[in-house]
């Protein structure tokens, strides 16, 4: 029981001493609050005799000063420094002139007494702007210097010095952080004007009836402002993803006080001001709270512009909070066929092209000479594949129809399309990947691959000519394995083996080219759109035919075949990236043909029927992309580029071939270590930690990876036992930035779907469990001096007494 309790207490105590550095977090001692600061805003209102004069709304130029004043209080926070100065009242004078009367007294707000103060304002008497801007100036500098005055006149100085510009030179050279905004209210004044480019402040004219509540609102209270970047072109994209391009919204508050849940919104319009087509998939995004002066925030907003949409238009980005009002920006920007290429692929010249037929340009049927032999070579290679459309003859396709994983490595047979028996080979891909690369800059390699591994083409087959269902559940189970995951690792490590070699980087200057991988796109409508067994749901019902003989059930089981082979795609290339390997999957090409490209859509980008009577070579196009099908996965390779960043070169790692550096036991390390246990019950880590983590229900002997988000870092893969459970221990990343962070741990269930778990934990900053352990060291010390004092005292008293 008491291990349990010093557990437990060590825990809290961690908690306590580490709450200054987590989110939210304050500690247990405060500096008493400055009457003066950054939210110290001291008001200077003209009462003079010409604020009696009624506005165009029937109400006096006071009676509507003291409304604006007290909506700008009600808009301050609680707690905030505010005063205000009436003059010419009845104030000490300075040369004959008032200085003002301090209505409310500097120092934290409190509504009530504002009230109060504000509606006995009365108006008479001259204006001695000069004086009351001193004086004003004078009581922030008492009260610790720092603070924001505004001053509201309506009319001239004429008590005391008129030269305002001489009183504010004066101020300024205090040095005091004083900044000044001038309000001219029903009147414009070149003097008020100078007072606040002295002071560094803004004036502003209001002649409005109720305007000055908001600029009083404004320059008292949270302000924010900023900068809008777009594009000036913006290329269209197919498919249904969320990917395109990317406008930029960089946030100040420079305000007196914090604006709080701030949020970026955009829309985007035609010229006319009209709703669009155009699909922002993050309309909204939300950047908390920014404190006045701090470090400007950026947030990055997707605009997706489909086919077809082609024109002018405009976006409109509102940024507000809810103690600020909107502040709007805007820009144009038109919507092309296609872009410059940009982000990772930006500076590729030259591409090879690898893998199996939806990257040798099957479909298209148009091939290059002496890669089109019914009795030979039928690679069906072609200028329209994706990699042609994006690079034209800077792209080397090596990418052969009915290619598996180990062609690249080995021969690659080539059967007759008449007769069926081998007549020829296929040199291995990477013999001729290693050739172009040796003699010219290769940049970069694009690549599909592994569904042949599964038997993706006989599965086709088998839907038109019988029932491919049987053949589809088996084609998903392979997918699945293990075996199937390693093989395709290992051949994205042979691909970096061969492209980036010593002889290739030369070639390029000692850069490191990235290996592309595209998944499968989707050629079938999702299955919420085809029909079920009793025709009780769907657009596409049995005696549709989408594909020649293939039934709807049919194409409903090719679905699960493809998510789960383009998932042990994905998870691969995780592994690999793990390992330093510098792969990367261009996860929008799935839905590259959704929603209205389909097999089984009119204007459909896949080949989906051809005449009984075709050329044998013709039968192998079935189910690939046409030519609009590879325009359309290039668009959208083009917009998934954009926004995709290089991966660290192994140099800028701390080591080869992991994101996750394995760190040494510093003396740091051991004394952090004594409240590991009971704080990794609370969910509670420095970066670099150890952590253990065991999640059931995974596929026997399947690859399970765990990534760390806020962004996605890779910090190993894994296997799970015979049960399905994956025991994992990995470290933290040593930079992982303190906060709220989550463990997340990706594979395939026994049944072959994706599986996923979550688990949030809180990252402190590194050695932040030592305050804990010092804390911890001190109590103990006091309680035991406590208790050895009290025991001495005992012993004296009683031999005294003895």
């Amino acid at each position: 029981m008491m291990r349990r309790i010093l557990s437990l207490l060590v825990a809290v105590l961690l908690v306590v001493t580490a709450a200054p550095w987590m989110p939210g977090g304050t500690g247990s001692v405060r500096a008493e609050p400055k009457v003066s600061g950054p939210g110290t805003t001291l008001v200077v209102m003209d009462t003079s005799g010409s604020m009696s004069a009624e506005t165009e709304g029937g109400a006096t130029r006071l009676d509507e000063a003291r409304s604006a004043v007290l909506k700008t209080v009600d808009s301050l926070p609680t707690g905030a420094q505010f005063g205000l100065i009436a003059y010419p009242g009845n104030g000490r004078e300075v040369d004959g002139c008032s200085i003002g009367d301090e209505e409310i007294k500097l120092g934290p707000l409190e509504a009530g007494s504002v009230a109060t103060a504000v509606r006995r304002l009365t108006a008479d008497g001259d204006t001695p702007t000069g004086p009351a801007l001193r004086h004003a100036a004078d009581l922030i500098k008492r009260a610790g210097g720092n603070g924001t005055i505004i001053v509201v006149s309506d009319g001239q100085a004429n008590c005391g010095s008129s030269d305002l510009c001489a009183v504010a030179q004066s101020i300024a050279a205090d040095g005091v952080g004083i900044q000044a905004h001038t309000v001219g209210f029903h009147y414009d004044d070149d003097q008020l004007s100078c007072v606040a480019k002295i002071l560094g402040g803004r004036h502003v004219n209001v002649t409005e009836p109720g305007a000055l509540d908001s600029v009083l609102e404004e320059l008292s209270g949270a302000r924010l402002e900023f900068d809008l970047q777009v594009p000036k072109e913006m290329a269209e994209v197919p498919g249904t993803g969320t990917q395109g391009s990317t406008i930029t919204a960089t946030v100040r508050s420079t305000g007196q006080h914090p604006a709080n849940n701030v949020r970026v919104a955009i829309e985007v319009t035609d010229p006319d001001g009209k709703p669009t087509q155009l699909s922002v998939p993050r309309p909204v995004r939300f950047l908390g709270n920014l404190a006045p002066g701090g470090k400007p925030r950026t947030v990055s907003m997707t605009i997706r512009p489909p086919e077809g949409s082609i024109g002018d238009y405009r976006v409109r980005a509102t940024a507000h909070s809810v103690n600020t009002g909107p502040v709007q920006q805007t820009g144009a920007f038109r919507v092309v066929g296609k872009t410059p290429m940009a982000g990772l692929l930006g500076d590729a010249r030259s591409v090879a092209v690898l893998g199996d037929s939806y990257s040798s340009g099957e479909g298209t049927s148009r091939y290059f000479g002496g890669t089109d032999d019914p009795g030979g070579n039928n690679c069906h290679r072609s200028e329209f594949n994706y990699g042609g459309v994006l690079f034209g003859s800077q792209a080397y396709t090596i990418a052969c129809s009915g290619a598996v994983t180990s062609d690249l490595t080995t021969s690659q047979p080539l059967p007759s399309r008449e007769h069926g028996e081998i007549r020829t080979h296929e040199r291995p891909q990477l013999e001729r990947l290693h050739e172009v690369a040796g003699d010219r800059p290769v940049d970069a390699v694009m690549m599909t691959l592994g569904g042949n591994d599964i038997g993706f083409g006989p599965v086709v087959r088998e839907c038109i000519q019988g029932d491919c269902r049987k053949g589809a559940a088996l084609a998903r189970e392979k997918a699945s394995e293990e075996t199937f995951v390693l093989g395709l690792i290992r051949a994205y490590q042979s691909v970096d083996r061969t492209l980036n070699d010593a002889s290739a980087r030369a070639q390029r200057g000692d850069r490191q080219a990235p290996i592309v991988v595209l998944p499968y796109p989707r050629p079938i409508p999702t299955n919420d759109q085809i029909a079920g067994d009793k025709n009780e749901m769907g657009q596409l019902k049995n005696g549709h035919l989408c594909m020649t003989g293939t039934s709807v059930d049919e194409l409903r089981a090719l679905n699960p075949m493809l998510d789960t082979l383009n998932a042990s795609i994905r998870l691969a290339v995780d592994i690999a990236r793990s390992e330093g390997i510098p792969v990367y999957y261009a996860q929008e090409i799935v839905e590259a043909f959704l929603p209205d490209h389909t097999i089984c859509d009119s204007d459909s980008y896949v080949v989906n029927n051809v005449p009984a009577n075709a050329l044998p070579r013709n039968h192998q196009q079935i189910a690939h992309p046409n030519r609009k099908g590879y325009d359309a996965m290039a668009k959208v390779l083009r917009a998934w580029s954009q926004v995709t960043a290089p991966m660290p070169t192994a140099a800028d790692r701390d080591t080869k071939y992991s994101d996750v550096p394995i760190l040494g036991t510093s003396t740091a390390d051991r004394v952090s270590g004594v409240i590991a246990a009971p704080a990794r019950r609370l969910d509670l880590f420095e970066p670099g930690s150890l952590v253990q983590k065991k999640e059931p229900g995974y596929a026997k002997d399947g690859v399970v990876t765990i990534t760390v988000n806020s962004t996605p870092r890779m910090v190993g893969a894994f296997v799970a036992d015979e049960n399905g459970a994956v025991n994992a221990a990995f470290r933290l990343p040593a930079d992982l930035e303190p906060g709220r962070h989550t463990i997340v741990v990706t594979g395939l269930d026994a049944q072959g779907n994706p599986k996923e778990s979550r688990t949030s934990i809180t990252v402190l900053p590194r050695y932040s469990g030592i305050m804990a352990v010092v804390f911890l060291v001190g109590v103990v010390l006091a309680v035991g001096g406590a208790f050895s004092l009290r025991r001495a005292r005992k012993r004296r008293a009683a031999a005294s007494t003895g």
